[in-house]
């Protein structure tokens, strides 16, 4: 009677533990698909979280194999015993494949561990139709069957979504040279418009050469302006476009107003003339201002755009 008192107790206690295995299983499941479902796959806020979860999972699952695989089940059991335990190696090996993708989808061996995780989602499928444990049942859901056609498509996201990074930075870099120099060439072409002014006033040279050189100073800007508007902006680089352009079109106004005044002045007007150089310094120094404000922003997006994490 002790005998198969404690015989029942101990076959119970088993099948107990193989309900608990397959239902960890179950859940093992579940959360593989959950991680790489397309909607509620991991993305750069949440990956390293998503990996230590999958991590603790991970642990847990070895911790639940090692006490299978040292379990002495009763022996009518044996055979399912082998089957359960090989679910569980099979479900520890995709968990640890997964981890391995999950950080890096792009790496050459990821298409390898795709192949593998198919392969043993198959032979799972296979087992879990074959346990026959009373009370216990573990069937694959439809969901895991289609997990290895999500975690491909987590890869060939990732793979995509490096390939556009890489694209646009590659025309960024482009951008950025072709801002550089128009950059130079606007500081090479900076003009002390007021400082020539008072060069006249004294003599060092005529009429005809200040209004020679606002003209020049006009064209350059004028150029220049044209140069940047036609500039193909990739993304994220399209308000460094836009401010430049609006100090150019400023820049140009500034030489406007002073060529208007100058004229004032040519004509012996000089009374007349004060309160619009006074409204041409004030432009001026909106020039400066903004022309500041746009190089350190653009030191600083250059600084970043320049480093595909950021794009």
């Amino acid at each position: 009677v002790s005998f198969y008192y404690f015989s029942s107790m101990s076959e119970d206690r088993y099948l107990a533990r193989c309900e608990e295995a397959t239902q960890r299983l179950s859940n093992s499941n579940s959360t593989l698909v959950k991680v790489f479902a397309p909607t509620t796959g991991p993305n750069s806020t949440s990956l390293s979280q998503t990996q230590q979860a999958l991590q603790v999972h991970k642990n847990e699952l070895d911790e639940l194999t090692g006490s299978f695989q040292s379990m002495r089940p009763p022996g009518k059991f044996e055979e399912q015993h082998q089957i359960l335990l090989e679910l569980l190696r099979l479900e520890q090996s995709v968990v640890q494949e997964a981890l391995l993708i999950l950080p890096n989808p792009l790496a050459a061996e990821t298409d390898n561990l795709l192949n593998s995780i198919k392969e043993q989602n198959e032979a799972a499928r296979i087992l879990g139709d074959s346990l026959a444990i009373p009370g216990v049942s573990f069937r694959m859901s439809n969901e895991m069957t289609t997990f290895p056609n999500e975690i491909t498509l987590y890869v060939e996201t990732q793979r995509k979504t490096l390939r556009e990074k890489q694209e646009l930075l590659t025309a960024l870099t482009k951008f950025f040279q072709e801002m550089d120099g128009l950059i130079q060439r606007y500081d090479n072409a900076k003009t002390d418009l007021g400082g020539l002014l008072e060069n006249l006033r004294k003599g060092g040279y005529t009429w005809g050469d200040y209004f020679s050189s606002l003209n020049q100073a006009r064209g350059i800007r004028s150029s220049l302006r044209f140069q940047v508007d036609r500039l193909s902006a990739p993304k994220g680089a399209e308000e460094l476009k836009r401010q430049f352009s609006d100090v150019l079109t400023t820049s140009l106004r500034y030489c406007d107003m002073m060529n208007a005044a100058a004229r004032v002045e040519h004509g012996t007007n000089y009374n007349y003339a004060v309160p619009k150089y006074k409204e041409a310094s004030g432009v001026n120094e909106q020039v400066q201002e903004s022309y500041s404000s746009f190089r350190s922003f653009y030191q600083s997006e250059k600084e970043r755009l320049s480093h595909i994490e950021n794009l």
